[in-house]
């Protein structure tokens, strides 16, 4: 077994390099990943050497997030988290965070 790698963000936050961690994933289940850049299904610990920090992750510890609804969270659980399944739920239900302060 190899020892994982992780890089650092922007504010300190460790990120496990990975496919789960990469900017070119597509969820496809909740334990597959499709890498847009090959168009091949890869696992979540996998990575190869194009792997780039998603976005998401580089404001990890920032302080600001938002705080997703319990709604959309079981929409995922059920129906697995992809582009058009967030513009559905939106469709639907609005924003898939509750409001600000």
């Amino acid at each position: 077994m190899t020892e994982k790698q992780t890089v650092k963000n922007g504010f300190g936050v460790s990120i496990v390099v990975c496919c789960a961690s990469c900017m070119f994933k597509e969820f496809k289940s909740e334990k597959e990943r499709l890498c847009t850049l090959i168009r091949k299904p890869t696992h979540p610990s996998e990575y190869c050497n194009s792997w780039r920090m998603d976005p998401h992750l580089e404001n990890a510890g920032k302080g600001d997030g938002r705080i997703r609804k319990k709604e959309w969270l079981e929409y995922v659980a059920e129906h697995g988290r992809t582009s058009q399944s967030i513009r559905d739920f939106e469709q639907k239900h609005g924003s898939i965070f509750l409001k600000g302060k």
